[in-house]
């Protein structure tokens, strides 16, 4: 007999230590009419694969509830969109009951609020996954700050060292190994000056086909 599958969420909990937790608290906002609105409002801010930290400390703000609750609610969403396809989702609900994070009285209210949110948020998501079929996508970015040493050859006794500070960045996208830079203070002003005008540009063209 064939081997019956797995729901998903079954393999999120096995895979992932902090997405029972992640969902627990996701679960919390069944009646947070204000909650999914206030996220409506930025959809690509919801489908970014790391939006930024000031942005989800606002959202936090705005609704008075903490930092933690919107990135758990963000990562719920996260899987729910990129896995809508394969969810059944009475059969999700029916499974979260099984995991004591929905109470039966809750069943039907919990569906409706998991739709509503695949539905709000998927095609923003949908919109990113074509996206990235043309051309390889940003998925995110780490940095760190270190001091070169320069100088400092005493074989010839010549030679000072000194240091130079530079900010080492590594830029992933949705494929391939990532893209690894050093650069100095200037250099960072410059990619700022640069990617603001990109995103005014941007605004700029949202608001033409709005």
């Amino acid at each position: 007999m064939a081997e019956e599958r797995r729901h998903p969420v079954f393999e999120l909990f096995d895979s992932n230590e902090t997405a029972r937790s992640d969902m627990r608290t996701f679960l919390t906002l069944l009646d947070a009419e204000q909650f999914i609105e206030a996220l409506a409002a930025d959809e690509e801010l919801v489908a970014a694969p790391e939006p930024p930290r000031f942005k989800v400390a606002a959202l936090a703000a705005g609704l008075s509830t903490s930092v933690d609750t919107v990135w758990s609610a963000l990562r719920v969403i996260d899987w729910l969109c990129r896995n809508a396809d394969d969810l059944d989702v009475d059969t999700l609900v029916t499974d979260l009951i099984q995991f004591e994070l929905v109470r039966p009285d809750d069943a039907e209210l919990s569906t409706q609020f998991i739709e509503r949110v695949i539905d709000t948020f998927g095609p923003a998501f949908n919109r990113r996954f074509i996206l990235s079929a043309i051309m390889r996508t940003f998925k995110s970015v780490e940095y760190a700050c270190d001091l070169r040493a320069i100088g400092g050859d005493t074989t010839e006794g010549n030679g000072e060292l000194s240091f130079a500070p530079v900010c080492v960045l590594r830029i992933y996208s949705d494929e391939g190994e990532p893209f690894v830079f050093q650069c100095t203070a200037p250099d960072l002003e410059r990619m700022i000056e640069a990617f603001d005008n990109a995103k005014k540009l941007l605004s700029d063209s949202l608001r033409k086909i709005a």
